[in-house]
């Protein structure tokens, strides 16, 4: 059985609006003097999120363009031609589009440390990466103390296997993916992938496209959970201070 977990453009924006509305939010609460520095650098750095986020969502796109290619050729597929042909041609550029995925996801997180050391801090100088961010929660909570257990809690139980993953596909070995015929051939999500990455059932045969799609709406809406804890607590705290 494959798994589903079908993921539409629209709710992405939604989750990029969402984060853009923290964004505005934040800025129109605590840097409503214009120009100011600290507000125009946030709006920058929550720019570079959203750029980040469309690449993973245009190489998401490609996976589902190569799906939907294969069937198209299996349709008017010649004699000279079968279903293993068409999948094998697609099947390294779709490995290829999965690796860039994973990449720029961690790229996501590293841009979101930004975001966030810049509002913990208020000081412009500092942009941790997300190990840095993380590592630094060892001397301190900024005044965050919330949103220092959920980034902690989120990088045990995703964001480390995740970089772990990236790594070892990285610098070690390629993930290979599998191929099951009938039908419509489709492509698989590599193994070690759907062993090491904690979002998806370890029993279920699930399609490269799916399994992709699940990844990117996962991760994305871990990013919408943070960002939305951050500006939380900060609105919290500025209440008692009143």
């Amino acid at each position: 059985m494959f798994l589903g977990g079908f993921v539409s453009p629209l709710n992405f924006g939604k989750i990029k609006n969402e984060i853009q509305k923290y964004c505005l939010d934040y800025t129109n609460t605590y840097h409503v003097i214009w120009p100011d520095e600290i507000g125009l650098e946030i709006h920058s750095r929550r720019n570079a999120l959203n750029y980040r986020m469309a690449s993973v969502q245009w190489h998401l796109s490609q996976l589902s363009t190569i799906e939907n290619q294969i069937k198209a050729e299996i349709s008017v597929l010649d004699a000279h031609t079968d279903e293993v042909d068409v999948a094998l041609k697609y099947h390294q550029l779709s490995s290829f589009y999965f690796d860039d995925i994973v990449f720029n996801i961690i790229s996501l997180f590293d841009y979101l440390a930004a975001l966030l050391s810049l509002i913990f801090t208020n000081n412009k100088s500092k942009r941790f990466k997300w190990n840095q961010l993380i590592k630094s929660f060892n001397n301190t909570d900024y005044g965050f103390p919330l949103t220092k257990d959920l980034l902690l809690e989120k990088h045990k139980e995703c964001i480390n296997k995740l970089a772990a993953y990236r790594s070892g596909v990285y610098h070690e070995t390629k993930d290979s993916s599998s191929i099951v015929l009938g039908g419509t051939p489709t492509i698989l999500l590599p193994a070690k992938a759907q062993k090491a990455l904690p979002f998806y059932d370890k029993k279920e045969t699930i399609s490269l496209n799916n399994g992709a799609k699940t990844l990117v709406e996962s991760t994305f809406n871990i990013l919408l959970e943070i960002v939305k804890c951050c500006i939380q607590e900060k609105h919290n705290k500025s209440i008692k201070q009143d």
